[in-house]
């Protein structure tokens, strides 16, 4: 996911085809090699030296391939006692699922992608409103620039929108966010300059592009989803900015665009924003993939006005945004913690870590690879004192997991 960072910046890859291609295979599944996760990574491994609290800690599904799914990519929805969320790959077809958790732990799939106009490798979280689920496809539709659909209660799949890969925008690789009755979501290229859109949505299938990113001063982009606050929407840009950094954003439902905060390249602010945000006592939080004080990405916090301050810059990689709970802050890094060798986690498995706003960091739980999990993308979910999250890889068929911790 994610694949327009080599063309558009240049970033070299580090991709996980071979871990995955090997775990494909033994389980039995299609592996199209279309969907293996592309991080961008640096030259050096960035190891935490922050201490490790005991917490009570569960991988609670780990996926087995084949019609069952594999490499959730996404974080999770919890919904009515039961957990939802997407698998990038799997499912009957090969071309990623839609699964419930229930409360007792068994899994099951509510709806396989076929791989054509229905959609493909779903990487993004889903979004509950009036009885049914809603996300996106990064591939598939009728163009193959992937989609927005429905899932009813019932399992029936209905295509939304089939993005077309030109002022439309293409490859959504975030989730949407209901407002006043419509989604909202963004797409990471596409619009008329391929910098990205921000799009509305009925559910009915009416859509719109709201807002085409440019690039420059005004940002360009997005990977991350929208968050709905004071009737507008918030989000941030990978790239542009004053500071060619990315951006902090709010837009308005007339697309009124305002950049709260351009990321300087500065060497210790934040850098590359791919995560969404939260809203926090009318401050906004999240993470960048890269820059603070050790390159390797940051938390954050910054204020409606524009104020911002890093929170940590001793966070490897973090891909997904954070999640508060009890006043404190919780997310994950894709990298660091402890080197496993031998379980292919040569820069570190990936780790959850707490984060308070004064800034106090302490990591949680380091992930240890197979057959624990490892390589988590996404963020967290708090349910009753308890957080969710998933990992891309890890689990006895090293094809992702679900698991649990509680701080």
């Amino acid at each position: 996911m994610r694949v327009f960072y080599v063309t558009l910046f240049g970033i070299v890859l580090a991709s996980y085809a071979q871990l995955r291609g090997t775990s494909l295979a033994a389980a039995g599944v299609p592996n199209t090699g279309a969907s293996a996760l592309n991080a961008a990574r640096g030259s050096q491994a960035s190891f935490s030296t922050q201490p490790q609290a005991r917490h009570g800690y569960e991988v609670v599904y780990a996926f087995k391939g084949g019609t069952d799914g594999g490499f959730p990519t996404a974080s999770l929805l919890a919904l009515n006692g039961a957990i939802y969320g997407t698998t990038e790959e799997g499912g009957a077809a090969g071309f990623g699922t839609v699964f419930e958790l229930s409360a007792s732990g068994t899994e099951s799939v509510l709806y396989s992608f076929g791989g054509g106009t229905d959609g493909e490798y779903p990487v993004s979280s889903l979004v509950s409103m009036n009885g049914a689920l809603y996300g996106t496809t990064e591939g598939g539709g009728t163009a193959g620039d992937g989609t927005v659909f429905e899932l009813s209660a019932s399992g029936q799949e209905t295509v939304l929108h089939s993005f077309t890969g030109g002022t439309d925008g293409s490859n959504p690789v975030a989730g949407l966010v209901a407002l006043n009755g419509e989604l909202y979501g963004t797409t990471e290229s596409g619009g008329a300059g391929n910098y990205g859109t921000v799009f509305e949505v009925s559910t009915t299938g009416q859509e719109s592009v709201l807002h085409t990113f440019t690039g420059g001063a005004f940002g360009g982009n997005p990977s991350a989803a929208l968050l709905a606050l004071h009737g507008a929407l918030f989000g941030t840009t990978f790239s542009g900015g004053m500071g060619g950094m990315g951006t902090v954003f709010r837009l308005t439902t007339s697309d009124k665009l305002t950049v709260i905060y351009s990321f300087p390249n500065n060497g210790t602010d934040g850098a590359n924003p791919v995560a969404s945000l939260i809203a926090l006592n009318d401050n906004l939080y999240g993470t960048t993939y890269y820059g603070g004080a050790n390159t390797y990405g940051a938390a954050f916090e910054v204020s409606l006005s524009g104020q911002e301050r890093v929170l940590a810059s001793d966070v490897d990689h973090p891909q997904g945004g954070l999640v508060a709970m009890n006043g404190e802050l919780y997310g994950t890094t894709t990298y660091g913690g402890i080197a496993y060798y031998r379980r292919g986690c040569y820069e570190g498995c990936g780790s959850v870590f707490k984060v308070s706003t004064s800034g106090r960091e302490s990591v949680l739980y380091d992930f240890k690879g197979n057959p624990d999990a490892m390589l988590p993308q996404s963020g967290l979910i708090a349910v009753n004192g308890t957080l969710y999250g998933t990992t891309e890889l890890g689990g006895a068929p090293n094809l992702g997991t679900i698991f649990k911790i509680t701080p």
